[in-house]
C-alpha cells in the first residue's frame, strides 16, 4: 500500500529526470554514426589519471575501436554494446560522456580505483542491462536518474563510500534481477518500492547505515533467492510476509535491532532455506520448533539474541547443517546432527546445563565453540572422538572436574581455550601430545599441581597462559625453553617457587612474559637478556634478590618492565638507559640505591608512562625530562632518591599519612636536612592519574608560594 501512494510523485520524478538527462549539457551528440562511440570511449579515457595495467594501449588511431582492449560492438551497426574494464588498474574519475553510448548493453569498471560521483547521465542509456561498478571510490549518492534505464536488470555498485538514501524510484524497473549496494555508507530507509519489482532475485543491503522496519512489502518477491540487510540499524519484528518468499534460500539479517519472536511461519511455506543469519539482534522468546521443517538449512545462526527455553530437540533432524549457532539448552539431540557439520558455534549465547556426551558424535567437526555461556558439569571424555577438531573454545562457563585425558588424543588440535571455568585438578600428562597445539589458555580455574613439565614437548606452542591458577613448585625449565613459545607466556598469579629457569635464554621469539605474583626467589639470571623480541616483562611482586642484571639492556625492544615488590637491590644498572622504547618502568618497593640512569625516551612517550617511572625511582630525574622537550632542561632543586622518600615517611607508615584521594596517597615526610614535605603515592592502576597528574603540574608550575620551592 505503501508503494502505490508513492506511484505518481514517482512517476513525475522520473519524468524530469529523463528531460534534464535529454537536455543537459553532456546529451548525445547529433551524429547518427558510430563517430559519438568513438569520441564518448576517448572521453573516457581522457578522465583516467592512471593506467596501471596499460589496459589502454590498444586505444589509438591505428585500431579500431570496436577492437579496443575492453570493448565490444554489435555486428551489424558496429556501436558499442559493452565496455569491460574490470580489474584493469585504472584510477580516475567516470567520465559523464558515456552517457552518449547509446547502445550500451554492458558497463563493468569494477575493481578498480575509480572515485568521484557517478555520473547521472548514465540515466540515458535505456538498453543499459548491467551495471557494474563495485570495488571502487565512488562518493556520493546513487543517481535517481538511473531509475530511467529500463532495460537494467543488474545494478552492481556495493563496496564502495556512497551516501545518502536509496532511491525509492529503483522500484520501478521492471526488468532488476539483481541490486547489490552493500557496503557503502547509505542511510535511510529501506524504499517499500522495492516490493515492486517482481523480478528480483537477489537484495543486498548489507552493511550500511540503514534504519527503520524491514519494509513488509519484500514479502512479495516471491522470485527472491537472497535476502542480505546484514550489520544495519534496523528495528522492529521480522516480517511475517517473508514467509510468501518462497524461493527464498539465503536470509541475512543478523546484527540489527530487530526485537519480538522468530516468525514461526518462516518455514511453513518455503522448504528451499540453505542459510538463515538472525544472530546479533534483541530477538526474544523460544525457537519455533517449525523451523526445523527447513530440513536442507546449511548454516543456522542465532547467537547474541535474547532468546529464552531450550533448543528444540527437533533440531537434531537438520542433518544438512555445516555450521550452527543456538542458544538456550542443549539437548542429546545435537548427536543426531550430520557428521558432515564442520563448524558449531554456540558461543556467547546463553546455552545452559551439562553438555551431552553426544557432542562426541559429531566426527567431522573443525571448530567446537561453547565459550561464554552458562555451561556447567564436567567436560565429557567423548570428545576424544572428535579427531578433526582444530578449535576448541570452551571459555567463560562454569564447568568443573578435571581436564579429561581423553583430550590428548586430538592430533588435529590447534587450539584450546577452557579459561574463566571452575576445572580443578593437574593439568594431564596427555596434553603433551598435542604436536599441533599452538595457543592453550587454561587460565581463572582452580587447577593445581606443578605445571608438567611434558609441556615443552608441544614444540609449536606459541602462547601459553596458566595464570590465576594454584600451581605449585618451580617452573620446568623445558616450559621455559620452549624454542617458539610463546610469543605470549603468563604464568602469573600462582604459587610457584624457586629460581626463574636459564632456559628463558632460548625463548628469542617471546614478545611478552609474565610472571607475577608468585613465591619465586633467588636472582634473575642474565640470561634473560638472550630475550631479544621481548617488549613485555613483569617478575614483579615475587620474591627475588640480588641486582638487577645488566643484560636486561640487550632488550631493545622492551616497552614494559616491572620488577617492584621484590627484595632487589644494589644500583640501577646504566645498561637500562639503552632501553629507547622503553614505557612504563617500575622498580618500587625494592632495595635499590642510586638514581635512574638518563633515559634516551621515544619521542612518542607519553606523561603517563613518565609518571610510571616516577612512582619507581627517583623523583629528581623526572624534574629534569618532560615528554614534551625536544631537550633535556636543568632545574637548581634538590635531587631526592626514592631510598630518601621512604626513609622520611618511615617506610610509607600509615603514621605518616595525610589524606587518600581517588588517585592516591599523600604522606607527611622529614627529609635528612629537615625539611617537612608532602608526598604523593599515585595509584597507576587508574588510566585517569595521568591527566590529573598532568592537571597538578601545570597548575603548580604557574603557582608562586612560599611553600612551593
Amino acid at each position: 500500500m505503501a508503494g502505490t501512494m508513492l506511484l505518481p510523485s514517482l512517476f513525475c520524478i522520473l519524468f524530469l529526470h529523463q528531460f534534464l538527462i535529454t537536455h543537459s549539457s553532456h546529451s548525445l551528440h547529433p551524429h547518427t554514426d558510430n563517430t559519438s562511440d568513438e569520441q564518448a570511449l576517448l572521453k573516457f579515457k581522457s578522465a583516467i589519471q592512471y593506467d596501471q595495467n596499460n589496459s589502454f594501449i590498444t586505444w589509438t588511431s591505428n585500431v579500431s575501436f570496436c577492437n579496443w582492449n575492453g570493448v565490444t560492438c554489435s555486428h551489424r551497426r558496429q556501436r558499442v554494446v559493452s565496455l569491460n574494464l574490470s580489474s584493469a588498474g585504472l584510477e580516475g574519475t567516470i567520465s559523464p560522456f558515456l552517457g552518449n553510448l547509446s547502445f550500451l548493453r554492458i558497463l563493468d569498471l569494477s575493481t578498480n580505483q575509480l572515485h568521484g560521483h557517478i555520473p547521472y547521465q548514465l540515466g540515458t542509456l535505456s538498453r543499459l542491462r548491467y551495471l557494474r561498478l563495485s570495488y571502487n571510490q565512488l562518493v556520493g549518492s546513487i543517481p535517481t536518474a538511473l531509475s530511467a534505464c529500463y532495460s537494467l536488470r543488474k545494478i552492481l555498485i556495493y563496496q564502495n563510500h556512497l551516501t545518502g538514501n536509496i532511491p525509492p524510484t529503483l522500484g520501478f524497473l521492471p526488468n532488476l534481477e539483481k541490486i547489490n549496494l552493500g557496503r557503502n555508507n547509505l542511510s535511510g530507509n529501506i524504499p517499500h518500492t522495492i516490493g515492486n519489482i517482481s523480478s528480483l532475485n537477489y537484495l543486498d543491503l548489507c552493511e550500511k547505515n540503514l534504519e527503520g522496519n524491514v519494509p513488509w512489502d519484500l514479502g512479495m518477491l516471491s522470485q527472491l533467492t537472497v535476502l542480505s540487510l546484514y550489520h544495519n540499524h534496523l528495528s522492529g519484528h521480522i516480517p511475517s510476509s517473508l514467509t510468501n518468499c518462497t524461493s527464498l534460500q539465503i536470509l541475512d539479517i543478523g546484527d540489527n535491532y530487530l526485537s519480538g519472536e522468530i516468525p514461526g511461519e518462516l518455514c511453513a511455506k518455503n522448504t528451499r532455506l540453505t542459510e538463515l543469519y538472525l544472530g546479533g539482534n534483541r530477538l526474544r522468546g523460544r525457537i519455533p520448533v517449525t523451523l526445523f521443517n527447513c530440513s536442507q538449512l546449511q548454516i543456522l545462526e542465532f547467537g547474541h539474541n535474547q532468546l529464552s527455553g531450550i533448543i528444540p530437540t527437533e533440531f537434531g533432524k537438520l542433518h544438512a547443517l555445516t555450521l550452527l549457532n543456538l542458544q538456550g539448552v542443549m539437548p542429546s539431540s545435537v548427536g543426531q546432527l550430520s557428521t558432515k557439520l564442520g563448524q558449531l558455534y554456540l558461543g556467547s549465547n546463553q546455552i545452559r546445563g551439562n553438555i551431552p556426551p553426544q557432542i562426541g558424535n559429531l566426527t567431522g567437526l573443525t571448530v567446537l565453540a561453547l565459550d561464554l555461556n552458562n555451561l556447567t558439569g564436567k567436560i565429557p571424555g567423548t570428545v576424544s572422538m572428535l579427531q578433526r577438531l582444530e578449535d576448541y573454545t570452551w571459555a567463560g562457563n562454569n564447568l568443573q572436574g578435571h581436564i579429561p585425558l581423553e583430550i590428548g588424543k586430538l592430533k588435529s588440535l590447534g587450539l584450546l581455550a577452557l579459561q574463566e571455568n571452575k576445572l580443578s585438578g593437574n593439568i594431564p600428562d596427555s596434553l603433551a601430545h598435542l604436536q599441533q597445539i599452538r595457543q592453550l589458555f587454561l587460565s581463572h580455574n582452580q587447577l593445581t599441581g606443578e605445571i608438567p613439565a611434558s609441556l615443552g614437548e608441544c614444540s609449536k606452542l606459541e602462547l601459553l597462559d596458566l595464570s590465576y591458577n594454584r600451581f605449585h613448585g618451580h617452573i620446568p625449565p623445558q616450559v621455559a625453553g620452549l624454542p617458539n613459545s610463546a610469543f605470549y607466556l603468563n604464568l602469573s598469579n600462582n604459587l610457584l617457587q624457586g629460581p626463574l629457569p636459564s632456559e628463558f635464554s632460548k625463548m628469542n621469539k617471546v614478545l611478552a612474559i609474565d610472571i607475577s605474583r608468585n613465591r619465586l626467589t633467588s636472582h634473575i639470571p642474565n640470561a634473560i637478556g638472550s630475550c631479544i623480541a621481548l617488549e613485555y616483562l613483569n617478575i614483579s611482586s615475587n620474591k627475588l634478590k640480588g641486582p638487577i642484571p645488566d643484560s636486561l639492556g640487550n632488550l631493545q625492544n622492551l616497552q614494559n618492565l616491572d620488577l617492584s615488590s621484590n627484595n632487589l637491590s644494589g644500583t640501577i644498572p646504566k645498561s637500562l638507559g639503552e632501553l629507547k622504547v622503553l614505557q612504563h618502568l617500575n622498580f618500587s618497593s625494592n632495595k635499590l640505591s642510586g638514581d635512574v640512569p638518563k633515559m634516551e625516551f621515544s619521542k612518542s612517550l607519553t606523561q603517563h608512562h613518565l609518571l610510571e617511572i616516577l612512582a619507581c625511582a627517583d623523583f629528581g630525574y623526572y624534574c629534569k625530562r618532560h615528554p614534551m622537550a625536544s631537550e633535556p632542561f636543568e632545574v637548581g632543586h634538590q635531587r631526592i632518591s626514592f631510598q630518601e622518600l621512604l626513609r622520611a615517611t618511615d617506610g610509607f607508615n600509615e603514621a605518616n599519612l595525610l589524606g587518600v584521594g581517588s588517585f592516591g596517597k599523600v604522606y607527611k615526610g622529614v627529609l635528612r636536612d629537615g625539611t617537612m614535605v608532602a608526598i604523593k603515592v599515585l595509584n597507576l592502576e587508574n588510566e585517569d592519574v595521568a591527566k590529573s597528574f598532568k592537571r597538578e603540574c601545570n597548575v603548580l608550575k604557574r603557582v608562586r608560594h612560599r611553600n612551593l620551592a
